[in-house]
């Protein structure tokens, strides 16, 4: 269920993936990403996400740690899912042999209203992640990056020991002023926190609370605040039979914070799940927080929620 919700919040080992080569002096970890590249020249760390982006231009390069179980259902899945959405036509299938690690290599486009953007996307297994790049070039543009440049970065892929929690924490788009009790686990995609209360660091269901805190740049227009926290949760694929307890949107202008609290059962084992979901709306987009637990905890844990969520900014 946790590996889900990290899916949809959208993530101690070196793992010897990238070739030994002259790329490997280049190798750049943005923020507190375990993930490295040697970026196409132009390109520098992202501001907004884990990944890379060119000033002037669209191209961009996400990184996503994902847990290593994903490895096993993407390798398989990755290429099916790209047919299977429209405007999507899948050119390649693959393997980069420069990468050590086993791996999957997947080349699409996609037409959009604005633009054909062609989508190279690298899925590698590791002992203890799974990395997904996906390097994103708008078809067209004045400033583009030849395909031989993009394999050169992607067989450039590295991994590095995770980073002290202190750290990663710093390096997040967001402060989190009291954990609740909770422990923190990891951040991931360079946007996103996951807390945890227990000794496992991936949970089935909700054998342990989970929390996640993920940052979003997409604003979200006034008139649609009240009804995106419950459309938000609805659309979480991990969750069933949803019941909404309270529904609260309080502040003002660009201050609001929607509040929801609610009853589930979980999609993998059918556990009665107590869900509370806090969304911190800006000019720039909004901070979402979205916890669970059982059902049977919901007094202890809820204050605690309400807890992490009040201490919760950006920097």
């Amino acid at each position: 269920m946790l590996q889900r919700l990290l899916f949809t919040l959208v993530i101690a080992a070196t793992l010897a993936c990238a070739a030994p080569g002259a790329d490997a002096a280049n190798v750049v970890y943005p923020g507190s990403s375990r993930i490295g590249l040697a970026p196409p020249e132009g390109m520098q760390p992202a501001k907004r996400f884990s990944g890379f982006d060119e000033t002037g231009t669209a191209n961009v390069v996400l990184l996503n740690e994902l847990p290593k179980e994903a490895y096993q259902e993407l390798s398989t899945t990755l290429a099916t899912q790209v047919l299977q959405r429209d405007g999507l036509r899948l050119i390649e299938k693959g393997k980069l042999a420069q990468i050590r690690a086993d791996n999957v290599y997947v080349v699409a486009e996609e037409k959009t209203p604005a633009a054909t953007v062609r989508r190279y996307m690298l899925l590698a297994r590791g002992d203890d992640l799974t990395g997904l790049v996906t390097v994103q070039i708008p078809q067209g543009q004045k400033t583009t990056i030849p395909e031989a440049s993009i394999k050169k970065t992607l067989a450039s892929y590295t991994v590095r020991p995770p980073l002290p929690a202190k750290q990663q924490l710093a390096s997040l788009p967001f402060k989190i002023a009291d954990l609740g009790g909770f422990r923190f686990v990891r951040s991931f995609a360079g946007n996103a926190a996951l807390l945890t209360e227990g000794p496992k660091d991936t949970v089935r269901s909700v054998e342990q609370p989970t929390v996640v805190v993920a940052s979003a740049f997409s604003p979200i227009k006034a008139s649609e605040r009240e009804s995106f926290g419950k459309r938000a949760l609805a659309s979480l694929p991990q969750l069933r039979d949803v019941r909404i307890e309270t529904d609260d949107l309080t502040g003002s202008g660009d201050a609001q914070v929607s509040t929801v609290v609610a009853t589930a059962r979980a999609a993998e084992d059918g556990s009665l799940v107590i869900v509370f979901q806090s969304v911190h709306f800006n000019k720039d987009g909004y901070l979402r927080v979205v916890a669970m637990g059982k059902a049977v905890e919901r007094d202890a844990l809820l204050p605690r929620f309400q807890k992490l969520r009040d201490g919760l900014s950006r920097r």
